[in-house]
């Protein structure tokens, strides 16, 4: 999150380049594909606080 950030500030003014869209793509996609997303999922429908491991 901290570098799609860094991405998107100041973008307001030019936009995002092609390169930067990718970028963004590919730690959004990695994001939702980490361990710790599986378990948020598996907590929520547990209905039990998630065990982050940072993985």
């Amino acid at each position: 999150m901290k570098r799609i950030l860094q991405l998107l500030e100041g973008t307001h003014e030019r936009g995002l380049s092609e390169r930067e869209r990718e970028e963004i793509a590919g730690l959004r996609r990695r994001a939702f594909e980490s361990a710790d997303m599986r378990e948020a999922r598996q907590a929520r429908a547990e209905r039990r606080p998630p065990r982050f491991r940072g993985e």
